[in-house]
């Protein structure tokens, strides 16, 4: 239970104040960040009840760089360039690596929709092994390296998290920061194949992608993935993402019995809006429904001002074990008539 209540957190900084509708985007604010694959992982042999841990790394060789991408929202920025870093570290707690160069991945300039990185942790991980075989005191930070060496258990059994973190500058508004999880996962012997546990094309455990979704109702209608639909401002109405039928997905996780315990997605949406506001910014359970049972209502409110105006719909899902994805809607908000 320990990696899904962990990896149901998520955590982004936006510098806003206290008094803030965390569903109303008026500002520059970092909404999510994806890393694609979700998960990365590599078979471990032995018994860790024992203390017996031999991880295989060698099929670390065979990982695909990381790609890394974020949806920042920027209304009043009127599609103006912004500088930002990416950074990986150790978890801090604070959203924000060390201001060291070994924890860098990329930097960039561009428009909010370029904000987006490859980072290749193979090379990463090669660097760091000689940068550990032929340092001899004052040897810079070695991120990887140091997330594993923190967590034996987590990277013998339970799995361990890198946190990516996120900085975005501009010339005028100051530096806003977020971070997400990247989690790697080991994959023991006894994971199980006799029906117990899903399985994937190669008879053990099946690949985690990012969850996808398309649907998101204004009123019970889908909204279009282009173009814009007109509403009617200064009412409520009602948004809802629909989930897919084939979308949360069954999974096994180890327990601290030895054992392993079966779960399903139960996803978390976060809705925000550049013009007016939403009952609730989040719906959805986030991993915790197959601890709550029932039905999940995802439908919330949207007020609308009076004077209505081109809003933008941001909705983000997270799978509760480090997935993320989103998409985006536009409605043209129409005050009634004289």
């Amino acid at each position: 239970m320990r990696r899904v209540l962990l990896l149901a957190l998520v955590f982004l900084t936006a510098c806003s104040l206290p008094s803030d509708d965390p569903s109303s985007v008026h500002d520059l604010r970092i909404l999510a960040i994806q890393t694609t694959p979700p998960e990365l992982r590599y078979p471990v042999h032995g018994n860790y009840q024992l203390e017996q841990c031999d991880p295989d790394l060698s099929a670390i060789a065979g990982w695909s760089p990381i790609q890394l991408k974020a949806l920042v929202a920027d209304p009043k920025g009127g599609g103006r360039n912004l500088s930002w870093i990416w950074t990986e570290c150790p978890g801090t707690g604070t959203e924000r690596c060390p201001d060291d160069p070994a924890y860098v991945i990329a930097t960039g300039n561009g428009p909010p929709s370029q904000i987006a990185a490859t980072f290749d942790v193979v090379g990463e991980a090669l660097a760091e092994e000689q940068t550990e075989a032929s340092c001899d005191g004052g040897c810079p930070p070695t991120p990887l390296f140091t997330t594993f060496a923190d967590d034996p258990l987590g990277f013998c059994r339970f799995g361990v998290w890198q946190q990516i973190g996120l900085e975005v500058d501009t010339p005028d508004a100051g530096s806003i920061w977020g971070s997400t999880l990247m989690v790697f996962t080991p994959v023991p012997d006894d994971y199980p194949t006799d029906g117990g546990c899903p399985l994937g094309p190669d008879g053990g455990m099946p690949p985690h992608d990012n969850p996808e979704f398309s649907v998101l109702e204004l009123d019970g209608n889908p909204l279009p993935v282009s173009g814009v639909v007109n509403a009617p401002a200064g009412v409520s109405h009602t948004m809802t993402p629909v989930i897919p039928s084939d979308g949360e997905q069954p999974y096994c996780v180890p327990n601290f019995q030895g054992g392993w315990t079966n779960l399903t997605e139960t996803w978390l949406f976060s809705l925000m809006t550049t013009v007016g506001s939403f009952s609730q910014e989040q719906v959805g359970a986030g991993g915790f429904a197959n601890l709550q049972g029932g039905q999940i209502n995802l439908t919330v409110n949207w007020s609308t001002p009076g004077d209505g105006g081109a809003a933008t719909i941001y909705s983000v899902v997270r799978d509760g074990r480090g997935g993320t994805s989103w998409i985006t809607r536009d409605v043209d908000l129409q005050p009634a008539g004289p």
